[in-house]
């Protein structure tokens, strides 16, 4: 393979690199700043069971929503969740945002959502909620959530979340007083 760094489009870009199952990071926010030409070649690829981590999910077959629509998406992982798994990531606090974009599309139609946040915002409030107060991107849709102090399992049927493991040096106590969602702890 060519270490060139110019590469003539993005099909070319992308060649030897692609494989069913791989991870991908994509930024952009709304309809901006999305790598449309990688998307497009990633799609074009036949590339599937995709772990994609972003809060931009595209909209109307612009960005990821390409890769959903086509069946492309396994697993996405994003932010902002209630102890029922509900989800809520497209909208800023104290925002004007235009649109959700396709993140409904998104949670709607893979098997597993993995939701990877700051446990807390930049003022030490609780990320890991009762229930989401923000607009909800997709209900009961969350299955594990990892912060940086811990990782939760979502039992969706019972609405509860329970810890299942803590961040090196970090107490059970500690993330219960930061943490407003009820959680059991997982059997030892």
């Amino acid at each position: 393979m060519s270490r060139a760094k110019v590469r003539a489009d993005a099909r070319s870009a992308l060649d030897g690199m692609l494989f069913d199952g791989m991870t991908i990071m994509s930024g952009g926010f709304g309809l901006s700043g999305n790598p449309e030409n990688l998307i497009a070649a990633l799609k074009d690829s036949g590339v599937k069971g995709l772990t994609v981590i972003s809060n931009n999910c595209g909209a109307d077959g612009f960005g990821l929503w390409r890769l959903l629509n086509n069946g492309q998406i396994g697993k996405m992982i994003s932010s902002y969740v209630g102890e029922n798994g509900d989800l809520a990531n497209w909208t800023i606090p104290g925002k004007m945002i235009k649109g959700m974009g396709g993140a409904m599309d998104l949670v709607a139609g893979i098997k597993r959502v993995v939701v990877v946040m700051q446990h807390t915002d930049k003022s030490g409030r609780p990320k890991f909620l009762r229930r989401c107060s923000l607009p909800l991107t997709g209900t009961g849709v969350v299955d594990v959530v990892i912060t940086d102090l811990a990782v939760f399992e979502i039992d969706k049927k019972a609405g509860r979340a329970r810890l299942v493991d803590l961040a090196p040096c970090v107490t059970a106590e500690e993330v219960r007083a930061k943490t407003e969602a009820a959680c059991g702890l997982a059997p030892a």
